[in-house]
């Protein structure tokens, strides 16, 4: 507060105050800050009868080195000879005035504006802190109340409407965090998989670094082609799980353990991608070891 301080002036540094104590140029800090409310003066309690000993209690901390020195400087400024503290005797109460108060205090240019802009500022803040930016109730006429949901209010068969302070700008609305190929893997597997046999999929040793495998292979898969690269990865990711758990595996092995994520990666040639069909199966005659072998026209 500015009550609670006084300035230090200039003089008291220089000149024939250099060779004065510090504890007395203290001390007349002191008083001054005393005289403050009343610019310059203060009264000394009713009945005092020694004013000398009563400003030694006043400003001393009670210890008998700090009240000689105290005294001391009490009896220095009240000298004729400095008069920088005068007592005012015949009053009741007695009172105390510091001459060169009003000097040593003078608010300067720099202190009147400091101090105008302080209050302006303070009346611009209440202003703004009272007055929103946007229609609360959505048809225009503030007689419909809103449904307030957090820093939200959403008008009346309206979308959410940012709340903005006056005088503020409005905050940019937060781009949706980008998923990393990883995560997308997972939401897609775990999405899929509880379709396929309506439980939550408990994931195993080694099925970290399996999807890591799976997701990477997506990516590159995705490169080069049309549209998002995300989209284009879980597409790849679900064309693969999809037709994974719809493969029993040999004997039935897949559907018997539930297609364990650590099998998934082992026939995806098998699987193909989504805009290509996968290889057909070497089965029947078209197995290579059943072909009959062409006559080179040699010797048999």
């Amino acid at each position: 507060m500015a009550e609670d301080w006084v300035k230090l002036h200039r003089e008291l540094l220089k000149g024939k105050w250099r060779k004065v104590p510090k504890a007395t140029r203290f001390v007349l800090m002191m008083m001054a800050l005393e005289a403050r409310p009343k610019d310059g003066w203060f009264e000394l309690p009713w009945g005092t009868k020694d004013p000398i000993a009563e400003l030694v209690d006043m400003f001393s901390d009670g210890g008998r080195k700090d009240r000689r020195e105290t005294r001391e400087a009490v009896l220095f400024l009240t000298s004729p000879e400095v008069a920088s503290v005068v007592i005012v005797h015949g009053t009741e109460p007695p009172t105390i005035q510091i001459p060169q108060f009003a000097t040593w205090n003078r608010t300067s240019n720099s202190t009147k504006r400091m101090r105008a802009k302080r209050e302006r500022d303070r009346a611009a803040k209440k202003k703004r802190a009272v007055t929103p930016k946007c229609d609360v109730t959505g048809d225009g006429h503030g007689d419909a109340p809103d449904k307030i949901r957090g820093d939200q209010i959403t008008p009346l068969g309206g979308e959410p409407a940012q709340l903005t302070l006056e005088g503020e700008e409005p905050k940019p609305t937060p781009k949706p965090k980008r998923e990393k190929p990883v995560q997308i893997a997972w939401r897609v597997w775990r999405r899929l998989y509880g379709a396929k046999h309506d439980a939550q999929y408990v994931q195993a040793d080694g099925d970290g670094q399996a999807m890591q495998r799976l997701a990477k292979n997506a990516v590159g898969h995705a490169k080069g082609r049309d549209g998002d690269p995300d989209e284009v990865t879980e597409a790849v990711l679900a064309h693969w799980f999809a037709a994974y758990l719809a493969d029993d595996g040999f004997n039935g092995y897949l559907a018997a353990e539930r297609h364990p994520l650590r099998s998934a990666s082992r026939d995806l040639n098998k699987y193909g991608l989504p805009w290509s069909a996968p290889p057909k199966a070497a089965t029947g005659t078209n197995r290579p070891e059943l072909q009959p072998k062409r006559s080179t026209g040699g010797a048999p």
